[in-house]
């Protein structure tokens, strides 16, 4: 079993990221926020390193809608924490309504860096749903 996998928790920011630091390859730390009052993404922080999560550890889920999600618009349901990454497709406190572009620009760079590196390193992304 693998410990606080995908679970919603308050942390103390310390101890994660001194954790994140120590610990074992093998997988990612997830931990998401609550969803706001809403139904929408707040948050998440993750202890991530680069090259490929093990497949035991993704989530291979159907992706849920966020609020906000409109395909006719062009927008894409986005995780917070990629699923590459060990983010779950599943949970509605990983994805976010993103316009198509923002997510496969920023987005996939950001990704993309994150899994060159060879190094762990703690995250923290939070979400912006001005206007929606």
């Amino acid at each position: 079993m693998i410990p606080f996998k995908n679970q919603i928790l308050e942390v103390d920011k310390e101890k994660q990221r001194d954790r994140c630091m120590n610990a074992p390859g093998g997988y990612n730390e997830i931990f998401y926020h609550a969803l706001d009052k809403n139904g929408r993404a707040t948050g998440a922080e993750a202890c991530l390193r680069g090259g490929p999560v093990a497949e035991e550890y993704l989530d291979n889920g159907t992706r849920v809608a966020p609020p906000g999600y409109d395909s006719d618009k062009g927008m894409h349901k986005s995780h917070l924490i990629a699923r590459r990454f060990g983010g779950s497709n599943e949970a509605r406190e990983n994805m976010v309504a993103l316009y198509s572009r923002a997510n496969l620009s920023g987005m996939k760079k950001f990704e993309n860096a994150v899994a060159q590196g060879s190094e762990r390193r703690p995250f923290r992304l939070l979400p912006s749903s001005a206007g929606v």
